[in-house]
């Protein structure tokens, strides 16, 4: 459930997409990142296309790693789209990386974007460890069309009892690519935050607590006038010996956006500063349970009214064939224009048949806040895929070039992603 002004982001399910995901993230994942899987398979509209076939290259040689995605989308789209991924290991745990992508499909002709990014880790005194991360990318559609740009800068102090990091970020107005993810566009942004891990002397019961003493993230236009903020502390978390952890979170946001926007029907935010405060808790079980449990509920104050929400998840493992995944979520929203309560309920199923063949099925279904003019809806979709032999790459004398060699995937979707 969006109850925002910005574009929400849906984490990749496929799992075509999802293997060996990693290779291909670039920028700021989940907020601005030049490569967006799920634009493959949807239209300019937001509707599921046809995809023909894919194919991915992924794998390591001597001090470099390598990813490529090229898949063509039919129906009405009738796209083209490539992308490459190229890292050089550098200072050991860090790299130096280039990445590029094409879309080409009639809606945009030829949209290229390309950009440089570094991870520079440093010891310093103390054996304690310091990141300096960076990127500049561009898009353009078409040759002689504007560019836009993206800079990001990070400097992170990752350590066991302290993560201090802090995160500059300036997004163009032209910044479009066209299989990229944008939350906001024409922005200066800052983010970071501060936070403890201090482990108890005895640790019978608790592993270690979680302390953060300020997270943030406040966006400026580029004329550097305030748009939105989020600001969050953490007095209370909790890592249990059993792996489940427990943690309060007290909020605090701001929102100012340049025109009158509409929330949800009968209910529009007008163009002016508007600060709230809210409360959450959440309980995440351990990683390693067969059954793991979620819960996470939050409340208080949003825009002129009050707003709550609580959502439950449970997955249940049976190693190593079976997964599934339930969640549900509820929604209360009462502004002074209009009110609204909305259900949710997302289904997961994935089985193994074997090391090769895989199938997965997903359900969604949502009460909307109207159930005369909207009555519960649901989707459904299923995917079966086969993977072929890997292709390793080896030297004339049977030495192989590198222990994780290169992987190839082809897959062939047997209906309409989404």
């Amino acid at each position: 459930m969006n109850l925002t002004r910005f574009p929400l982001f849906f984490p990749e399910q496929r799992p075509f997409f999802t293997e060996g995901a990693d290779i291909f993230d670039f920028e700021c994942v989940r907020q601005t990142q030049m490569f967006y899987s799920r634009r493959l398979g949807l239209g300019g509209n937001g509707t599921p296309v046809t995809i023909p076939f894919g194919v991915r290259v992924q794998g390591r040689t001597v001090g470099n790693q390598v990813g490529l995605l090229a898949m063509p989308t039919g129906d009405t789209e009738q796209a083209s789209n490539a992308v490459l991924r190229v890292k050089h290991d550098f200072l050991g745990r860090g790299f130096l990386g280039a990445m590029a992508t094409l879309s080409d499909r009639p809606a945009r002709h030829q949209s290229l974007a390309g950009g440089f990014d570094f991870n520079l880790p440093y010891v310093v005194q103390g054996g304690q460890n310091l990141v300096v991360l960076a990127n500049a990318s561009w898009r353009q559609d078409s040759v002689g069309a504007p560019v836009g740009g993206h800079y990001r800068v990070i400097v992170d102090y990752p350590n066991d009892n302290a993560d201090i990091v802090v995160r500059f970020d300036r997004v163009d107005a032209g910044y479009n690519p066209a299989l990229g993810f944008v939350q906001q566009r024409g922005v200066h942004r800052l983010g970071g935050g501060t936070s403890f891990t201090p482990r108890p002397k005895r640790r019978s019961l608790i592993r270690r607590f979680e302390f953060d003493l300020l997270s943030y993230d406040v966006v400026w236009d580029l004329d550097w006038r305030l748009n939105n903020a989020s600001l969050e502390v953490k007095p209370l978390g909790v890592q249990l010996q059993s792996g489940d952890q427990i943690e309060l979170n007290v909020q605090r946001q701001f929102d100012a956006p340049n025109e009158d926007s509409t929330l949800f029907p009968g209910a529009t935010v007008c163009a002016r500063g508007s600060w709230w405060n809210r409360v959450e808790a959440q309980y995440s079980g351990a990683e390693r349970r067969t059954v793991r449990l979620n819960l996470t509920g939050s409340t208080g104050q949003f825009y002129d009214g009050r707003s709550s929400e609580v959502s439950a998840g449970l997955r249940a493992r049976r190693t190593p064939h079976i997964l599934a995944t339930l969640d549900l979520v509820r929604s209360v929203v009462s502004l002074a224009q209009s009110s609204f309560t909305a259900n949710t309920v997302r289904l997961r199923s994935d089985y193994a048949c074997s090391p090769r063949l895989n199938s997965t099925q997903l359900a969604h279904g949502t009460r909307p806040p109207d159930p005369v003019v909207a009555p519960v809806s649901w989707w459904g979709r299923g995917e079966v895929r086969v993977l072929l032999p890997e292709l390793r790459v080896g030297r004339p004398d049977g030495v192989q070039a590198s222990p994780d060699g290169i992987e190839r995937s082809v897959s062939r979707s047997l209906v309409s992603s989404s």
